[in-house]
């Protein structure tokens, strides 16, 4: 065992100019505790994080203990409501490790190595297409100033035949933000599919992670930004009053986004 000193406020420097240490030691990981410490942001109505088993909450609304479980729900950070995990077959998605190398998420794998192997022209992850989450009474109406941030990872194609648009939010059983999904075409993402259709994107990468920020202005429309640069302003919002929001899923048979 080797032990280093070096005196308050300094950084601990190892030779030839470079340094080991050069601020304290976080004691909390980060992905356990809101930007600021204290809460997502002022006045948050609801902070959902599924990065960490510390956000994934099992069918007794207990931290699930470990990865590959049956998780039943999102925990809200702000203490309001928790984000169900929602599909056509009642089936549960699990906690699973290392989505993107450093974080994990919340999904379910309908193949698994080595002892399965994904159907001729289908890659790895296989993800079941019936999987999404669902908030009631979500404030997404035009009349209400609100925002929603979004970030969602591994948006691969629909595998299995289907090329039909992946819904990442939907209120009621309108889509709100698409991304379209037919391999080798432009890959639009597409805000309001069924009313203004504004594409925010048309080079989103796959088996990336991305966020979009959403941000209802009454009288004057929706901005949006996506992965930090604003991609849309002042879009007409079709939608009159609050309702239950879906996340990942269209809400038809099938309907999943296969994140």
């Amino acid at each position: 065992m080797t032990i280093f000193l070096t005196a308050p406020g300094r950084p601990l420097a190892i030779g030839n100019g470079q340094l080991a240490l050069w601020h304290p030691l976080v004691t909390t990981p980060p992905v356990t505790t809101p930007p600021g410490g204290g809460g997502f942001a002022a006045g948050a109505a609801g902070h959902w994080d599924a990065s960490s088993l510390a956000g994934m909450l099992d069918s007794s609304a207990s931290p699930v203990v470990g990865w590959n479980l049956n998780t039943s729900s999102v925990l809200d950070l702000t203490a309001t409501q928790n984000l169900a995990a929602y599909s056509k077959t009642a089936v549960l998605p699990q906690s699973t490790a290392r989505l993107n190398g450093i974080l994990g998420g919340l999904g379910l794998s309908t193949v698994t190595p080595p002892n399965e192997l994904p159907a001729s022209g289908q890659y790895l992850p296989v993800i079941s297409p019936d999987q999404g989450f669902q908030l009631a009474g979500a404030t997404f109406g035009a009349a209400g100033a609100w925002s929603w941030f979004l970030v969602w990872s591994r948006p691969n194609w629909r595998q299995g035949g289907s090329t039909a648009p992946i819904a990442l939010m939907t209120v009621g059983s309108t889509p709100i933000v698409t991304l379209d999904s037919t391999p080798g075409v432009a890959s639009n993402l597409r805000l309001f599919p069924s009313g203004a259709n504004v594409v925010l994107s048309s080079t989103v990468t796959r088996r990336h992670t991305h966020s979009l920020l959403l941000v209802n202005t009454p009288g004057t429309g929706v901005s949006a930004w996506l992965d930090g640069s604003q991609v849309a302003s002042a879009v007409a919002n079709p939608l009159t009053s609050a309702g239950t929001m879906t996340l990942l899923h269209d809400t038809t048979t099938g309907g999943g986004a296969q994140c």
